[in-house]
């Protein structure tokens, strides 16, 4: 029974080692061609004297993200105006050195909030710590790939509510890339 078990696995050694196959590869000596744009090739030996141009090529894709809001959520009381905040952010700016991305609000924007009953109150949006209401079609972001930093957008409601309700508005922003100064 032990001289079985030995022959077995002498049988499956010499089996492995008869499998097993030893191969030699050998690179292939050839020219090196040089092909510029628009030309025929030009073959590199050391007795061969002149020069070749070549054109060395890449392209790059221009792109952006822009993240805004989805809510603006205003806070205050009856007696007071309601005033609420919020951010506009870009990264992965990556574009052409005279190109910005341009954030707008929308030309269509008529900065009125509406309660479910029909009631109206305006508002204001003003940039960051400036005192001027922004106009619709005007920017209220910039972003190039030097300049990242969010834009703060601050919303105030022009009086208290006269009456009580759920208002609302949707605020449209325009993104574009424009040639910046």
């Amino acid at each position: 029974m032990k001289m079985k078990r030995i022959l077995a696995g002498v049988s499956a050694l010499a089996a492995a080692a008869a499998m097993s196959v030893t191969v030699f590869a050998q690179a292939e000596e050839t020219e090196t061609i040089i092909r510029p744009i628009g030309g025929d090739p030009f073959i590199t030996d050391p007795d061969h004297n002149g020069t070749a141009d070549t054109a060395v090529l890449f392209s790059t894709e221009p792109g952006y993200v822009v993240t805004i809001p989805k809510t603006v959520v205003l806070s205050g009381n009856r007696n007071t105006t309601y005033t609420g905040s919020a951010q506009i952010e870009a990264s992965e700016v990556f574009l052409d050195n005279n190109q910005a991305v341009m954030v707008k609000i929308n030309n269509a924007a008529d900065f009125t909030l509406t309660s479910a009953t029909g009631n109206d109150l305006g508002y204001t949006v003003k940039v960051g710590s400036s005192e001027e209401a922004v106009e619709a079609g005007r920017p209220v972001a910039i972003f190039t790939n030097n300049s990242t930093a969010p834009a703060v957008l601050n919303f105030e409601t022009v009086s208290a509510p006269q009456y009580a309700g759920d208002y609302s508005d949707t605020l449209t922003f325009d993104i574009s890339v424009a040639v910046s100064n």
